[in-house]
């Protein structure tokens, strides 16, 4: 499975929020404040059973939606103008709908079933 690492995961955080040219690197302050919310993001996705990865191997399917779930997390230090971080804060439940969608497991009690030939 193809994966993207935490390191990437903030790059393109910071890209999303234009606050980064493509061939710029992110400064220490901000890949630590960035890191910081992300690893808030992913303690709460394996909390509602939606992360099953580790934090430094994002599986590309949700590798996106997990930017785009950040970028909403840290726009308000980012984004001064109020409906320019409104916008990326509104996307953060919609993401994170999404993450679900590809990642959650049914949670009925019952055994899972196979189908043996």
């Amino acid at each position: 499975m193809a994966t993207k690492t935490k390191a990437d995961i903030i790059k393109e955080t910071m890209e999303y929020l234009s606050e980064l040219e493509s061939q710029e690197q992110v400064s220490d302050e901000d890949s630590d404040y960035v890191g910081r919310k992300y690893d808030e993001l992913h303690e709460t996705l394996e909390e509602k059973k939606l992360a099953y990865w580790s934090s430094n191997a994002v599986p590309n399917a949700v590798a996106h939606l997990v930017v785009v779930a950040l970028a909403g997390m840290t726009a308000p230090r980012y984004v001064t103008d109020l409906g320019e971080r409104a916008n990326f804060e509104a996307k953060i439940p919609s993401a994170i709908r999404e993450i679900r969608s590809i990642t959650a497991k049914p949670d009925d009690g019952l055994p899972t079933r196979h189908v043996y030939f």
